[in-house]
């Protein structure tokens, strides 16, 4: 699986952590939809950076974007991107 849509599922954060841990995603996702999905900047930032092949993240709706964790989150996509 290259694509995941989680948008809007509530329920994949248990008491501010994923319920699914990040080894529940597929290892090779290159496409993340986390819409309207609350999570932590922290929780946000330590997600892109395992999942290392992530090419494209939409984060409409999520409280936790801001300029700091837009800064960290780009780091990590493009970090193991070699163009």
């Amino acid at each position: 699986m290259l694509t995941l849509d989680i948008g809007y599922c509530y329920r994949i954060l248990n008491h501010a952590t994923l319920s699914v841990g990040v080894s529940g995603f597929p290892p090779n996702l290159t496409e993340l939809t986390l819409h309207g999905v609350q999570m932590s900047s922290d929780l946000l930032v330590g997600l892109v950076d395992k999942l290392s092949y992530i090419k494209r993240l939409s984060l409409c709706g999520v409280k936790a974007v801001d300029d700091d964790t837009l800064e960290q989150v780009s780091f990590y996509i493009t970090k193991f991107q070699f163009y």
